[in-house]
């Protein structure tokens, strides 16, 4: 079998959830065949290296787009007055991200795949749909929605509404829209669409009805036990991504002073580790006492070491990566009822939920509190997911999905 695969970001084993997203179905593709890969880097990661694909000796081609979207909406996107932007958004009717994807973008990877005859063309998202469209003498395609970006971006927007940023979320709301439509316009024409979870594939089907739709969860390689110190509390994400911004921002402004003040005989400390966090909420961070560790090469240092994994999470979309790594490396977790979507976990049981600052604040106070629950929760949430998200056997299961159509 011999698969192209077109990314919106370099593959990988660990690190960026997207990334670690591409890299369970470059290895599920490299396992039935020959695959090459085209990266266009809309999601970002366009210098990071290609270690997955030459470990799996698959051929990598990176296909620029930063610069190079469609002028009209380069003109638009210079235009200062929030109204006018918005009503130039509106009437130019594209989203964002399919305006990245330019003429000369989509013409580049249709050159970079001509005269090879491809079993399978896959693509890693559904904004990179008229990438795989324009690949010619495909015998079959197939797309990962993953999460559904519409619904991520109507959380993002009511996000911002609630922070009074009342442009920002109308900005949002207006490319949700325009995605939509683009969606209900493309993703018909792939007979398969992935999702991560029964949720999001829900949300698939009144897009594409005729499509068969198979669910691939997320994925991580199980670790051994932590050995945690009873007060090290680990944030782990993208801190270039809006949702976990605004999240963490919450945490450290709503809810950490509180479990510093209760926790004063045996105080805490927080750890944010990941990498782009923006200036604002690096100063955040330096005033409530927390720790910025950024981008780290091996996670599982950080897990061996937490307490315990929090998970602020109050928008976006599709199923929690960073949850069910925290999981499979057994360390238990507190999560907001949102930033555990989409994963079989129960409050009291495999984890610790929890949606006000308040409430937050109590559930981390409790769990540093008592050992013999962190671990009993934590052993709980590893039973659960571990079938299902481990690493090697979810390649196994995808490769077969890959090569039944």
């Amino acid at each position: 079998m011999r698969s192209l695969m077109i990314a919106p970001t370099t593959p990988a084993r660990g690190g960026n959830g997207l990334a670690m997203r591409m890299g369970l179905f470059l290895e599920a593709l490299r396992r039935l065949g020959e695959v090459d890969l085209i990266v266009a880097p809309l999601a970002g990661g366009a210098g990071a290296p290609a270690t997955l694909a030459r470990a799996l000796g698959v051929e990598t081609r990176v296909v620029p787009v930063a610069g190079r979207e469609d002028t009209h909406f380069a003109l638009i996107s210079r235009l200062r007055d929030p109204a006018q932007r918005l009503q130039a958004m509106r009437q130019y009717g594209r989203s964002g991200l399919a305006a990245r994807l330019s003429p000369a973008v989509l013409a580049e990877i249709a050159a970079a795949a001509a005269g090879r005859h491809y079993d399978l063309v896959h693509v890693g998202r559904a904004y990179l749909a008229r990438a795989g469209l324009a690949v010619v003498g495909a015998r079959a395609l197939s797309l990962d929605v993953d999460e559904n970006d519409v619904e991520a971006l109507r959380s993002q927007a009511a996000s911002r509404r609630r922070l009074g940023q009342a442009a920002a979320a109308s900005l949002l709301a207006a490319e949700s829209e325009a995605l939509e439509r683009e969606m209900r316009r493309d993703l018909p024409k792939f007979p398969r669409l992935f999702a991560s979870s029964a949720a999001e594939a829900a949300t698939l089907r009144a897009i594409a009805p005729e499509s068969a739709i198979l669910i691939a969860p997320n994925a991580v390689g199980a670790g051994g036990r932590p050995r945690g110190d009873g007060r090290t509390v680990a944030f782990v994400g993208n801190l270039g991504y809006w949702p976990n911004v605004e999240g963490v921002a919450w945490l450290l402004g709503r809810v950490w002073p509180r479990v510093a003040a209760r926790r004063r005989a045996a105080p805490p400390r927080l750890w944010l580790v990941g990498g782009g966090c923006p200036p604002e909420l690096a100063r955040l961070a330096r005033r409530a006492g927390a720790r910025s560790l950024g981008a780290v090469d091996d996670l599982a240092a950080v897990y061996r070491r937490a307490t315990l994994a929090v998970a602020p999470l109050r928008c976006g979309g599709g199923t929690r990566i960073k949850i069910v790594e925290a999981a499979l490396a057994r360390v238990p977790v507190v999560a907001t009822p949102f930033g555990a979507a989409g994963l079989p976990l129960r409050d009291g049981r495999d984890l610790w939920l929890a949606d006000g600052a308040a409430d937050f604040a109590d559930a981390v106070v409790e769990a540093l509190g008592d050992g013999a629950e962190r671990a009993r929760r934590a052993d709980s949430a590893y039973r659960r997911l571990v079938g299902r998200h481990e690493r090697n056997a979810a390649v196994r299961a995808l490769a077969c999905q890959l090569a039944g159509g």
